[in-house]
């Protein structure tokens, strides 16, 4: 799987683009690359049935890109998800700007963001916090269960 050829976009280049549509196209021309794969796979997989090491890797590259698209259009880390919701909401450093507008709240100063972003801004920074606390700790308990593993031998 690590050998064939990928398609790349640089979601940052995005930001120099005027209008707020072209920059969603942009963001999204990863993933539509990846959904193409994933289409692809799933009719090699589908048509080589009778064969099957061809059958074995069309399915494991039907489902590297399927996993590929759920992780990239996750918008609380930086992936094309991310980017995709900073085009979207014309909220430029989303996750800074989040984290900003909290220690804003709790310091008491003036919130000099308008109000048609500071709801985006105020669900951003928690969702991120926990999405981030799952994950290590789904982690931290994969890792543990797998030290136990060892250790039990």
């Amino acid at each position: 799987m690590c050998f064939i050829p990928g398609c790349y976009t640089d979601t940052t280049d995005q930001y120099s683009l005027v209008r707020r549509k072209q920059r969603v196209l942009v963001v999204a021309a990863g993933v539509l690359i990846q959904v193409t794969i994933w289409a692809w796979a799933v009719w090699m997989w589908l048509l080589s049935q009778s064969n099957p090491v061809w059958h074995q890797i069309s399915y494991l590259l039907m489902v590297a890109a399927l996993l590929t698209v759920a992780i990239n259009l996750n918008p609380l880390n930086r992936f094309d998800g991310y980017y995709w919701l900073v085009a979207a909401t014309g909220i430029n450093n989303l996750r800074q700007r989040s984290f900003d507008f909290y220690v804003d709240l709790l310091r008491r100063e003036e919130i000099e963001e308008t109000a048609e972003t500071q709801w985006v801004l105020a669900a951003y920074a928690p969702l991120s916090i926990l999405y981030t606390v799952w994950v290590l700790s789904y982690l931290a308990s994969l890792l543990g269960n797998l030290v136990l593993r060892v250790w039990s031998f």
